[in-house]
């Protein structure tokens, strides 16, 4: 901004002011020093705009390969903590078996139980899933007709 010339300079000098400043001359100037600086906010703010919005798209880019690859870490994370339940209880069922089967005297009345109510159970086994193969083959032929 300009300064103007003060009126005392001029009076103790006994000369005139050979610059006289227009009251137009500063309206305008000021005008456009506001519209500079408007300029210049709105363009600091489009700037901070932009870069909020990258910003943005690349926490989201990163969150979606996070994303990608948490999914199979849980899969793998659920997958080894059933495998490793089933492998335990398994084990411990079948060693427990072998274990209390080995206390048992093999002439036994006990021991001939145990053979006999196996070998039911196979037998009860296999024939349930024969029936279920039986009713899922007549389902078939059904839709099929």
């Amino acid at each position: 901004m300009a300064k103007r010339p003060s009126s005392r300079a001029s009076e103790s000098t006994g000369a005139e002011s050979a610059v006289e400043t227009s009251p137009e001359f500063s309206a305008t100037e000021t005008s456009e020093e506001a519209t500079s600086e408007t300029e210049t906010s709105k363009s600091t703010a489009l700037t901070a705009v932009a870069v909020a919005v990258e910003g943005l798209k690349e926490g989201a880019s990163q969150a979606r390969k996070a994303a990608g690859a948490f999914g199979p870490a849980v899969g793998r994370t659920v997958s080894k903590a059933v495998y490793t339940g089933c492998y335990g209880i398994t084990y411990g069922v079948v060693f427990g078996g072998l274990m209390i089967g080995s206390l048992i005297p093999r002439n036994s009345v006990l021991a001939k139980g145990v053979r006999d109510g196996a070998d039911s159970a196979v037998k009860a086994f296999a024939k349930r899933k024969e029936a279920k193969a039986a009713i899922a083959s007549s389902e078939e032929g059904l839709a099929a007709t």
